[in-house]
């Protein structure tokens, strides 16, 4: 029998690894407070020890615990305490990686305020925005169910969908089946395209630009803004993958998961650091105008990101083929391409930002 991670055990782990990203922001606190200094006076530049041969080296890193994760799981108690410390590890070194190319893009910044950015965005911002995403969705849930009532035949058929999804329990199959019925429905399909595209990207990239709205008073040059919005996507990033990670017994999907995640984090950190940049340059006085444009340009990558994504795991839903990530079909090949494309048009954003962001 097949034993997998516990997800009390592997959330208790996820929850540890976040607070300890906190620690260096809490100590640089305690040392200005010490000092009765301000914390900019007392400690040095924000710096992740860029080079290219230390990035070889956690990208071979990052495809070893790939495939030790991969080979791992499924073998016992081997799998029960090496998975959720794999998946964390394979969560943070692809984000490691993204900030330490990220930092040379921008103008330096302080280590109080670099730590402060990235916890944050660990904390603050998902806080923020899990409350406004479930409001909202509590709203418009409550609109939804008092439109069923007043129709008999849809609250026949969402009685008839409860009963099977009740009967079903925990068998994965009939459960996938259930949901590709429900969304086949094109009403459907574009209700849940237009919260994942719509709504979560505008609440999310509001919200992570908390760090900013925090330091505006400091009136940030816009390439201090580019660094302190990708640390604050960054730290967004990092507890979203590692509190939605789902501990699955087969290795394909988890592996498939990971690959995912990593470009997710990409995606996080560039939407942030564009509206980061477009924040302190309005914060500065160059014009709301430029900040509305950038984020809603964060908004659209952001959207495209997501609608690319859930069109992939509608497609796998519908052709019965999610249990098997690696099974690609019409349907899931052509968003699963789009991503990959999205993901190598953000590199190059980083390469190139200099030419494109312009003071």
């Amino acid at each position: 029998m097949t034993i997998t991670p516990n997800p009390i055990f592997s959330n208790g782990v996820a929850f540890l690894t976040l607070g300890f990203i906190l620690i260096p922001f809490v100590a640089i606190k305690i040392k200005a407070l010490t000092y009765h200094q301000d914390s900019d006076s007392v400690e040095r530049r924000f710096s992740l020890r860029y080079s290219p041969f230390l990035l070889l080296m956690l990208i071979c890193l990052w495809g070893l615990l790939l495939l030790v994760g991969y080979y791992s799981i499924g073998m016992k108690l081997v799998s029960v305490l090496m998975t959720p410390f794999l998946a964390i590890l394979a969560v943070i070194i692809p984000i490691f990686i993204y900030l330490s190319i990220v930092q040379g893009r921008g103008d330096p910044i302080t280590r109080s305020r670099g730590w402060g950015a990235l916890s944050v965005g660990v904390v603050a911002a998902p806080v923020l925005g899990n409350l406004l995403e479930f409001g909202i969705a509590a709203i418009a849930l409550i609109i939804i169910v008092i439109v069923i009532i007043q129709n008999p035949l849809s609250m026949s058929s969402l009685e008839s969908i409860a009963n099977r999804l009740s009967s079903a329990q925990t068998n994965p199959e009939i459960i996938n089946n259930i949901v590709s019925s429900f969304i086949r429905q094109p009403v459907n399909k574009y209700f849940v395209l237009a919260f994942v595209s719509g709504l979560i990207p505008i609440v999310e990239e509001a919200v992570k630009q908390t760090p900013i709205w925090l330091l505006a008073w400091r009136k940030l040059t816009p390439r201090a803004g580019l660094i302190i919005g990708a640390l604050g996507g960054a730290g967004f990033a990092l507890t979203e993958s590692l509190l939605t990670v789902s501990v699955i017994g087969d290795s394909d999907q988890w592996l498939f998961q990971m690959i995912g995640r990593a470009g997710t984090g990409l995606m996080h950190i560039t939407t942030g650091a564009i509206s980061g940049w477009g924040l302190a340059s309005a914060i500065g006085g160059r014009g709301y105008l430029k900040s509305a444009w950038f984020y809603l340009i964060a908004i659209i990558i952001h959207g495209i990101w997501n609608g690319l994504a859930i069109w992939e795991g509608i497609g796998r839903l519908i052709n019965n083929s999610s249990l098997n990530p690696w099974q690609f079909n019409e349907e899931g090949l052509t968003p699963s391409l789009l991503l990959g494309g999205l993901f190598l048009v953000m590199l190059v954003f980083w390469i190139m930002n200099k030419k494109i962001l312009k003071d």
